[in-house]
């Protein structure tokens, strides 16, 4: 019910920043988990979108983008096109920029879903349990998917909409 919910909400917005809140609320909510990020991919950086919960006091601006190759896990998971799951944060080799992004949220597993639409990736959602997680089931695995092919269209769509509209200021100025 909550997927469907979340899919109806996305399929209503065209505005990108409603859709990332409400994709990575959806997120964390349908995998009952504690935290959570969605990055959107442009020219090889990812870009924060929407976190839940809501980004810390002093939070830099230049921490919302990072650069893809730096983040060996989320390149990992948009090659694939499938989720990386890490148990325990303890247990893997993590960049720094990976350690001080699960560091800050005080996250100890966590998961990596592309974001694919139309066969391009557009985003990573990234969320997290403050607690080691041994797994998820093939059903949690097969929503969190769904969610994320829904994420996609509706990041692609709303992406789709902001060219068109500035497209068309950019006539109107044209005009006068």
């Amino acid at each position: 019910s909550m997927l469907l919910e979340v899919s109806l909400e996305l399929s209503e917005s065209l505005d990108l920043d409603a859709v990332l809140q409400t994709a990575i609320i959806g997120a964390v909510g349908v995998l009952h988990l504690d935290s959570g990020a969605i990055y959107l991919l442009k020219d090889g950086s990812l870009n924060l979108g929407a976190t839940v919960p809501p980004r810390p006091p002093g939070y830099r601006l230049d921490d919302t983008l990072l650069a893809l190759d730096e983040q060996p896990h989320i390149a990992d998971a948009l090659h694939s096109r499938k989720p990386v799951f890490i148990s325990n944060v303890e247990e893997v080799q993590l960049t720094a920029g990976e350690r001080a992004a699960i560091e800050g949220r005080g996250l100890a597993a966590i998961l990596y879903v592309p974001v694919i639409a139309r066969g391009v990736p557009e985003a990573v959602i990234i969320v997290g349990s403050t607690e080691v997680h041994e797994g998820f089931s093939g059903r949690e695995v097969a929503l969190c998917q769904m969610l994320s092919a829904e994420i996609g269209y509706a990041v692609a769509n709303a992406r789709l909409y902001e060219a068109v509209e500035s497209a068309a200021r950019e006539l109107r100025a044209a005009y006068d």
